[in-house]
């Protein structure tokens, strides 16, 4: 009769695991970035290579930009997200002012001879827990994560350099 009901105890156990887990994969978007449980095969990936090819400044007051990346090489999905990452490391550690960023991480498909294409891979969102809309000034306290997403950008208009771009 005890062994019964320890195996019964334990299954609900594992039954309820399971649906933890179902139920946390319901709230994490595809892709997301921010979560060393979800992310650990990831934290083993090294970047590739990257240049910053354009900055499009959003609003000054709170400073957002939106950057254009390329990659330097061809490469998996988890290494162009994790280039994104690096890069959203890179510019908030040298802009201190920056409230928000977007990133556009192209990689490049040749076209015909001598001629390539611009194909937007990864995107991705530096923001702190407020979101885009909500950035305000940076301050040291705020907490910041990378939203990081494969495929052309999510947000719904394209880069422009008005205060009213960023509505999703």
């Amino acid at each position: 009769m005890v062994a019964l009901l320890a195996v019964l105890v334990l299954g609900c156990v594992g039954s309820e695991t399971e649906n933890q887990q179902r139920d946390d994969d319901r709230y994490r978007a595809p892709g997301v970035d921010e979560s060393p449980a979800w992310t650990a095969g990831r934290d083993t990936v090294q970047p590739t290579g990257y240049r910053v090819f354009d900055s499009v400044i959003v609003s000054q007051t709170p400073s957002k930009l939106v950057y254009r990346l390329l990659a330097m090489n061809s490469a998996s999905p988890e290494v162009l997200m994790k280039t994104v990452r690096v890069a959203f490391d890179s510019i908030a550690q040298s802009d201190t002012s920056l409230a928000a960023a977007r990133a556009i991480l192209y990689t490049m498909r040749p076209a015909s001879e001598g001629q390539a294409e611009l194909i937007p891979s990864v995107w991705g969102e530096w923001v702190p827990s407020e979101g885009w809309d909500a950035a305000g000034p940076r301050s040291p306290r705020r907490t910041y994560r990378s939203f990081i997403y494969s495929g052309r950008p999510g947000w719904s208009r394209p880069v422009a350099s008005d205060s009213s771009e960023g509505d999703r």
